[in-house]
């Protein structure tokens, strides 16, 4: 495997780098999933993405292994979820402001 990995080096460094870049997208289609649902608190999305960043210290120690599957599976479940959640239409803003008028 060493051989492998330092005859493919190049290979490796720009996959690892595509990896890395298709977590953007990601990132905004989270962020707006989550404004679209109009979540007021976070909750379990902070737990599921406090426990991925943890994850990322398993280079450092093999003691946190178990978190790298809750961390994945546990966000892709969350993603399913809020995709599922996700409304048809949406709401303008003259009528949300308005319902948030009334509220008051």
């Amino acid at each position: 495997m060493l051989a492998y990995d330092q005859s493919h080096a190049g290979v490796l460094a720009w996959s690892a780098t595509l990896l890395f870049g298709s977590a953007v997208p990601l990132v905004i289609w989270v962020v707006t999933a989550y404004r679209r649902l109009e979540v007021r608190a976070p909750g379990p999305l902070m737990g599921i993405a406090a426990l991925a960043m943890l994850a990322t210290l398993t280079l450092l120690t093999p003691v946190l292994y178990p978190l790298l599957p809750i961390g994945r599976f546990g966000g892709l479940i969350w993603l399913l979820v809020v995709s599922a959640m996700l409304p048809a239409t949406r709401r303008s803003r003259t009528t949300a402001a308005a319902a948030a008028k009334d509220a008051r």
